[in-house]
């Protein structure tokens, strides 16, 4: 029986392959099947490539990764895992998500994409490698007459050969969605002054377990057996080579695993298979595939990389020894989950540059390896040194217009933003609006002081604009907003509007001083606001807003609040156009001089219920702008009696929403987006048990406060898993911000300590008192036994949880002594923010199930050994509750387990506490 590969002239054409592949073809199929896009490249079969070597230096461009992106896309054109067959392109872009990878593994397989997209390419020659900084930021394109490669057989350890395969029909391929395992491996190196042979790769040793880099690098790359230079794979950077493969490979494809498993078909799930060539054959459309997982390159094929089960049957009699295989479309479709497409997004030249990134070297500091980069060797635009965490791809983003906008430094390097077209001109300039207007789809806004008229005259002429331009002539209008949210039911502190002082003195004599004096127009971080202290101070209060001079003005009653909250609400739309919304989490918010200065969630010290409340308040304030879509940052205060009063409503992304960025699924930024297009709304919650944001405030102008200004940034540097953000902003004005921190931890408190040195650097060693943040987070646990004779047996789980910092509360609490207590305490549980509670009881122990029936948290019972019948008496009277009464019960005197079990229940919730109790 013939095998397809020995009929090289039958190559399929990328449309033909396309429709026979996709089962629905997607809706824009035909808009990247025009010729616009070229995909039409016949598919052709590898052939063998001259044999050369080379020093790895050469002519080389240097190109931006941020202007790559707008030229090039993956296309996701099938997909097996979401709940229904999902055709079309992938709209977020490139670089920004998880499909930059395919998008680079299909280009780099299609030199003719290649040709088209770099305008420098000379078609001569042959190679296409990429260099992929670990910092994300650059990729260097080398153009050189040379394919380094190798034959079987042939010593490849030869030092001038870069990297060097072991077949006959390919240069080596190292595929790009390895990257990321490549930053987690290449993190842990560390230089060994005992190793310094040349076999020991200069002697760079990884540090959990030892062993080589070169092994490392073979395990990174899929086993792939090649030289590298010592220089290339050293912690100060990480180059990745994709070599032009001589022919076009139009889709790349990941494996299916949940079928694969089910049918006994092993496939790796981990690696990118590619779609090499097509031919129809006896009646059927076959497929070339090739994988450049592990085994291929190491002197063997391994099943998981190229079935054994698929390639050596009746169907398919050959098993190739170069990592190829064939199937069927039927089998295919059977076998694989996804396909993706790289095709160019955008006709034009790339912009080139001559100029390198900066030279990057090692520093050590407490133990932990940085990298600097120093500015003043670049074009002489930085000032300052810039530290870079390993590992991380640090985006620069100013305030949310620059969401888009990357950088390979943490701060003090400019940056380009990412837009093709822009209008320069005031938000106020209606002329300059409309030309605005024009260039877009849809307008949207990241400050509610524009020109609403505008707003209202381009959307009656059908502009899509969002949120709409009603709600952000409202919201502008601070009293007319508390009008409107007064008018909804929507809870406020008291207000009226002022006119004359004389309004001030009896609306003074009826709230009551202090009083809060606004502007109505205009006001942000502090700026509109006065405080009233006593009648003395009414003169001087609506002088310094410009009641005067004839500004607009309104006070409300003194809030006495506990502390200040808040909540961002996005507002979208579901397939069917229904408005949907979604909540994030509440935030402890507070302020410096009326800016704000640090975000804490999950709020301590606020109970479950009262983060409800917040956040329903929240979502009913919002309801009441009708058809508005984006989203809200809802300012609120929590009183000291638990109720909750609505303060103010932005339209737009919030400084008290940045901490998403780190902490929750989806951040608001993207949030936004989402709304404002009408698709469909992200995850709102944490990912993390604990988030803190710390604004940076701009110190002074002068070289010495601007200094000072960043050194919060610097101490960032050595905190773990801190997110910087450096706006890049004109001016270092006092007051101004400049850019925030965000640092994460399992809960609240770990967030808070971990982000300790960056308040230290801006309020000295006092910095967390002076924050007047609970420090002692609230009870989650509560411990209950009948008697304090239980204490020794129970003080297990209080231990199990003192490990976990899990904060709890222990108390006395008898079903027979004090049955009042009992039942208080049970009702109030949830309401105090305890999520479980564990009960431990000997003899009738009845206090696990009196408990588990006054309350719908889950409770843990502990039977207490008993003199009597030595605790069997306690476990049969806690196991046998009544159905619809259910009590987990642990072992006679295993509170350590009840402890361990409540850390599991939590850790359903917070994957923090979880993963520690798996480790």
């Amino acid at each position: 029986m013939a095998c397809p590969h020995e009929f090289p002239d039958l190559g399929l054409t990328g449309t033909v392959l396309s429709n026979a592949l996709v089962p629905f073809p997607p809706n824009d199929q035909q808009y990247y099947m025009c010729g616009k896009y070229d995909p039409d490249t016949s598919l052709l079969r590898p052939t063998a490539v001259p044999n050369f070597a080379h020093d790895g230096h050469g002519s080389s461009t240097w190109l931006r990764l941020v202007d790559f992106a707008q030229h090039a896309d993956a296309v996701h054109l099938f997909d097996e895992f979401s709940s229904k067959t999902h055709c079309g392109r992938i709209y977020q872009g490139a670089l920004d998500n998880g499909y930059f990878v395919e998008a680079l593994q299909a280009i780099s397989l299609r030199p003719k994409l290649v040709k088209q997209l770099f305008y420098a390419w000379q078609a001569r020659r042959s190679v296409y490698i990429a260099r992929l900084y670990k910092h994300g930021t650059w990729m260097r394109v080398e153009v050189d007459d040379y394919v380094p490669v190798g034959r079987p057989g042939r010593n490849d350890t030869d030092v001038n050969v870069p990297i060097c395969c072991r077949s006959e029909y390919f240069p080596n391929v190292i595929w790009p969605s390895l990257i990321e395992k490549a930053y987690a491996k290449i993190h842990t190196l560390r230089l060994s002054p005992s190793a310094v042979s040349e076999e020991d790769m200069g002697g760079w040793e990884a540090l959990n377990g030892g062993g080589k880099v070169e092994d490392a690098l073979a395990d990174l790359t899929g086993g792939v057996a090649g030289r590298f230079y010592t220089e290339d794979v050293s912690p100060d950077r990480l180059f990745i080579y994709i070599h032009d493969l001589q022919r076009d490979t139009l889709f790349v494809c990941r494996p299916h695993p949940t079928k694969c498993e089910l049918q006994g078909v092993r496939l790796n799930p981990y690696y990118p298979y590619a779609v090499n060539r097509a031919v129809h054959w006896e009646g059927g459309l076959y497929l070339q595939l090739f994988c450049g997982g592990p085994g291929v390159y190491d002197g063997g094929l391994q099943d998981i990389t190229v079935p054994y089960n698929l390639s050596r049957s009746e169907k398919y009699p050959e098993r190739r020894e170069d990592g190829f295989f064939w199937l069927n479309a039927e089998d295919f479709h059977e076998y694989f989950g996804t396909i993706f497409e790289c095709r160019l997004v955008n006709s034009g030249d790339v912009s080139l540059t001559d100029m390198p990134p900066p030279r990057f070297e090692t520093i050590r500091r407490a133990g932990k390896c940085f990298l600097a980069a120093s500015g003043r060797e670049w074009g002489g635009q930085v000032r300052d040194l810039s530290l870079i965490v390993p590992g991380e791809n640090v985006r620069a983003r100013s305030t949310w217009r620059e969401v888009s906008c990357w950088t390979g430094f943490c701060h003090c390097v400019k940056t380009c933003k990412v837009a093709e077209m822009s209008v320069k001109g005031s938000f106020q300039d209606a002329d300059k609006v409309r030309e605005l207007a024009k260039k877009c789809d849809i307008l949207t806004l990241e400050v509610e002081h524009v020109n609403a008229e505008v707003l209202e005259e381009l959307h009656q002429q059908g502009v899509p604009i969002q949120p709409l331009p009603f709600v952000v002539k409202l919201i502008q209008d601070k009293y007319v907003q508390k009008v409107h949210l007064q008018k909804h039911g929507v809870p406020l502190p008291d207000f009226e509007k002022v006119e004359t002082e004389a309004d001030l003195h009896s609306i003074g004599e009826k709230f009551g001083y202090p009083m809060m004096l606004k502007s109505r127009y205009g006001a942000y971080d502090g700026k509109g606001n006065a405080v009233v202290p006593n009648a003395q101070g009414i003169t001087a209060a609506f002088e310094k807003l410009g009641g005067k001079a004839g500004k607009k003005l309104y006070v409300e009653k003194w809030a006495p609040f506990k502390m200040e909250l808040a909540v961002m609400v996005a507002r979208g739309v579901d397939e069917t156009m229904n408005v949907t919304m979604r909540t994030y989490p509440v935030v402890h918010t507070v302020q410096r001089d009326s800016v704000c200065f640090t975000c804490l969630t999950p709020p301590v010290g606020v109970t479950q219920k009262q983060q409800e409340l917040a956040q329903k308040i929240a979502t009913d304030a919002i309801k009441s702008f009708g058809d508005a879509r984006g989203i809200f940052g809802v300012e609120m205060f929590l009183l000291e009696d638990g109720s909750v009063l609505l303060n103010e409503i932005a339209p737009r992304p919030h400084n008290t929403g940045h901490y998403t960025m780190e902490a929750c699924g989806v951040d608001q930024f993207e949030q936004h987006l989402r709304c404002v297009l009408g698709l469909p709304l992200g995850d709102c919650q944490l990912r993390v048990g604990g988030a803190m944001m710390v604004n940076i405030l701009g110190q002074g102008e002068t070289p010495e406060m601007v200094t000072k200004t960043m050194a919060p940034l610097r101490r960032a540097l050595l905190v773990p898993d801190a997110g910087i953000h450096w706006y890049g902003k004109d001016g270092c004005a006092k007051g101004r911000k400049m850019g925030h921190i965000t640092v994460t931890g399992f809960t609240p408190a770990s967030a808070l300590e971990e982000i300790r040195p960056v308040l230290v650097a801006v309020d000295g060693d006092d910095a967390v008192n002076k924050l007047d943040v609970p420090t002692k987070p609230s009870p989650s646990v509560g411990i209950i036994m009948g008697s304090d004779s239980d204490l020794p047996t129970m003080k297990d789980a209080a231990q199990v949880l003192d490990d976990f910092g899990i904060p709890y509360e222990i108390s006395i609490v008898s079903a027979h002594r004090t049955p009042e207590y009992m039942y208080e305490y049970a009702t109030t549980a949830e309401a105090r923010g305890i999520n479980v509670i564990i009960a431990g009881a000997g003899g009738a122990a009845h206090l696990p199930g009196m408990v588990a029936a006054l309350t719908p948290l889950p409770v843990i019972g502990v039977p207490v050994k008993s003199s009597t019948l030595s605790g069997n008496d306690s476990l049969l009277s806690i196991v046998q509750m009544p159905k619809g009464i259910p009590v987990a019960t642990v072992a006679i005197g295993n509170a350590a387990n009840a402890g361990l079990l409540a850390v599991r229940i939590l850790g359903a919730a917070n994957p923090g506490l979880g993963l520690g109790f798996r480790v």
